[in-house]
């Protein structure tokens, strides 16, 4: 059973599917690495010639040297499904050395018996990924020999002839010729073995040139690729395991503890996914942007270690036998984290490029430089135009020393701000023309998004209406309620949320705040609580109760009434940071027209979802230039406290992961945008953009608030938004909530038991 739903399969060509779908055809399953388990065999000749005979071992040489002129993608195609079933072949090795001697023309044929399988070549290199010093040495009429001493070479058993690099150059050595010795190493992982290798003035051939540092970084993705290979069958595994094993008369998949855990393996595979689709898309000539493949090295290698890690811990002592498959998948895992450079030391190099790169930026151009954005996409010529006629519109009506007013404007100010807009129709864009916007695409909605936050312009007030109060007024409304629609896009109309009550937080579907129907009228009673900006809005969104006897969903309408009605009364809720961001609303006897309701009447929890769907949409396009922009702030403050009071070990570790995870964040809001421009739904997957983007959010400013040493303690914007953040992870749902639906409707758990119990209810109204 596969539980792949989130690959970038998405984005893959019919080829690549084909190619992807001929590989699992041939690994299905792991008897090739228990054989190698059990034999201590390493290579399994078998499978390596099937690999030959379809044309897999060379599909990224040249058709003059019996290749298939394919790529760095279709390589990782072919290692993550090899990974998944720890499949004993040296297919990183057999890769690395297509990208040398398709550099290399005196390699022809090398290449040829290599593709075929005649051959296993690979470079000669420790499996920390560093290249041995080799000394060459001329001999008699020409000929070369080489002389090094590899304690720890990768895949060295399997391979029958060494790519060596000297001198500049690549030489192909015989490995089981004159002047080689080879000790087997009994390695950790059995169908991956190491050996110790060393040359003693080895006859060798000179074949070409190509970077070494480019092959680092090849092989940094194809082991990404291979460690998504791992961490997807190791979550396949326990996914599995979790609906069939019981206890208490229950599959265990329905706890909890389960489900949280394995949300939580799926969090880090679809990181390490994301990673290596961002190195993918980064190749140019043939090779992989550097921070890309440090990445994606880190990030997949990672989740293949914790995947397989906490399989063990939910598949209990069965899960620590021989006889099952996850001490493999453990094995190799292991192999791909350390192989080529542990996590950490990723993490290291990419954490010091960045500290590097931002202090040049400020010295060159000042604090105030913004990069380009990656909008994941190619515009086309009517995306192109679109943005052009906003820019133009921008340059005219927002020059920057009016955005830098707007970022300091009131509310007045603001809402004065999204009138001119309206009036240019750029607020609301994704609204129907005959509503006043553009009927936007989805790419457009991207590049309107993307320019406003390269310009620094401040959020509009009234996004709230219109991303979420418009389109479910114009989806669902009535004429006369659409009326409401050209002063929200004005901000005329500011709209508060009626959802959270006391008793119904996440649990939303519990929500008691009541509205009968009394002739033509409702009378509502009850409260709504964590109602942001409440005490500035116009009018509410509500959901209330209208079917009390009901099951929990069915009995809910939405309702929309004018603040000022009589009856409301709004309570501010002092945060803890000061700052009066959230209500608590009563409602007493508020009596609103019958059609106030926005839909049938007890069909508000299925108009509520066009509203959320609203929500989801601008959650991820904005999330990664914000904390882009707090951690280009904390770059420069690190520096200088590193200048001050010297390497801090412990903070620049942690700078290290708030930086890479948030490139991660920005990767999973490309990989949505692809699965939009594919047309693709993003559903439960967008759960893991939030995740992934609160949770970083939440320890970024602690950690702001942690470089600033004793000067965190004054109280600051900085010591506000530390405070104010620790909701990141509430609002919204909970980051368990959202963890609960990965596992649910991604991984395919059961519900808890009290989703029977409301079954039971259903049932019984019927």
């Amino acid at each position: 059973m596969s539980f792949n739903m989130l690959s970038y399969s998405i984005m893959r060509s019919d080829e690549q599917e084909q190619l992807d779908r001929t590989v699992r055809r041939l690994v299905s399953d792991r008897s090739a690495a228990r054989k190698a388990a059990e034999n201590v065999s390493g290579t399994d000749p078998e499978l390596l010639s099937q690999l030959g005979a379809l044309g897999l071992l060379g599909i990224s040489l040249p058709s003059d040297m019996d290749g298939s002129e394919l790529g760095l993608a279709e390589e990782c195609i072919v290692v993550e499904a090899l990974g998944e079933q720890v499949a004993p072949v040296p297919i990183v090795s057999i890769y690395l050395a297509c990208h040398i001697l398709s550099a290399c023309p005196d390699a022809t044929d090398v290449a040829a018996a290599l593709a075929s399988g005649q051959t296993v070549a690979g470079p000669l290199i420790n499996a920390d990924g560093s290249f041995p010093n080799a000394l060459v040495t001329p001999g008699i009429e020409c000929a070369t020999h080489l002389s090094s001493d590899v304690p720890f070479a990768f895949e060295g058993t399997s391979l029958t002839s060494f790519l060596v690099h000297a001198d500049d150059a690549w030489w192909v050595v015989d490995a089981h010729g004159p002047g080689v010795e080879r000790s087997d190493l009994k390695s950790l992982d059995t169908t991956r073995p190491m050996a110790r290798v060393k040359l003693v003035e080895a006859p060798a051939k000179r074949i070409g040139c190509f970077p070494p540092g480019d092959l680092q970084k090849i092989a940094q993705c194809l082991i990404a690729a291979e460690a998504v290979g791992v961490a997807q069958g190791a979550l396949n595994l326990i996914t599995e395991y979790a609906l069939q094993r019981e206890q208490f008369g229950q599959p265990i998949g329905r706890f909890q503890a389960i489900k949280q855990n394995l949300a939580n393996c799926l969090l880090k595979l679809e990181s390490g996914r994301s990673s290596l689709w961002g190195a993918l898309r980064s190749v140019a000539d043939g090779v992989p942007d550097g921070a890309a493949s440090h990445l994606a090295k880190a990030a997949a290698t990672e989740a293949a270690s914790f995947a397989a890690s906490e399989s063990v811990q939910m598949h209990g002592a069965i899960g620590c036998t021989w006889e099952h498959d996850l001490h493999l998948l453990m094995r190799r895992s292991k192999h791909c984290e350390i192989s080529f450079g542990s996590p950490s030391s990723h993490l290291q190099r990419l954490g010091e490029k960045a500290l590097e790169l931002y202090g040049a930026k400020r010295r060159k151009s000042g604090s105030s430089n913004k990069p380009e954005q990656d909008i994941g996409f190619v515009p086309s010529q009517a995306d192109a135009d679109f943005l052009i006629e906003f820019q133009t519109w921008l340059d005219e009506h927002a020059p920057p020393e009016k955005i830098s007013q707007l970022r300091r404007a009131d509310l007045a100010g603001r809402r004065a701000w999204q009138a001119e807009m309206a009036e240019g129709n750029w607020a609301g864009i994704h609204w129907p023309v005959e509503y006043g916007g553009r009927a936007a695409s989805f790419t457009q909605q991207v590049l309107y998004y993307a320019e406003l936050t390269k310009r620094g312009v401040p959020p509009l007030p009234g996004n709230r209406g219109l991303m979420l109060v418009g389109p479910t007024l114009f989806t669902h409304g009535t004429d006369e309620q659409k009326k409401l629609l050209e002063p929200t896009r004005r901000a005329d109309i500011l709209w508060a949320g009626g959802f959270s009550e006391r008793g119904a937080g996440s649990d939303l579907a519990s929500l008691s705040t009541r509205a009968v129907v009394d002739d033509e009228k409702l009378v509502i009673n009850g409260h709504k609580i964590w109602t942001s900006q409440a005490q500035y809005a116009d009018w509410m969104y509500a959901l209330v109760r209208t079917g009390p006897q009901h099951p929990k969903r069915d009995g809910i309408s939405v309702v929309v009434f004018p603040m000022d009605a009589p009856g409301v009364e709004v309570r501010p809720i002092r945060r803890n940071n000061g700052d009066y961001h959230f209500n608590e609303v009563f409602f007493n006897d508020v009596t609103i027209p019958l059609s106030s309701l926005i839909g049938p009447k007890n069909a508000g929890w299925s108009v509520n979802r066009t509203t959320m769907q609203g929500e989801h949409l601008t959650n991820f396009l904005g999330a990664h230039a914000s904390q882009a922009r707090t951690i280009r702030r904390i770059a420069g403050m690190l520096q200088q406290r590193e200048a001050e009071s010297g390497l801090d070990v412990g903070l620049r570790q942690r700078f290290n992961t708030l930086w890479s995870t948030t490139q991660i964040i920005h990767l999973h809001g490309l990989r949505n945008v692809a699965r939009f421009t594919s047309g693709a739904d993003v559903g439960s997957e967008s759960s893991i953009t939030k995740i992934v983007g609160q949770e970083n959010e939440k320890a970024m400013f602690e950690f702001l608030i942690d470089v600033m040493g004793s000067a965190g303690l004054e109280e600051s914007i900085w010591t506000s938004a530390y405070l104010s953040t620790r909701a990141s992870t509430i609002g919204g749902g909970t980051s368990e909530i959202h963890r609960n639906k990965l596992a649910e409707r991604v991984l395919g758990m059961p519900r808890d038991l009290w989703a029977d119990e409301e079954v039971d209810i259903a049932q019984a109204a019927e």
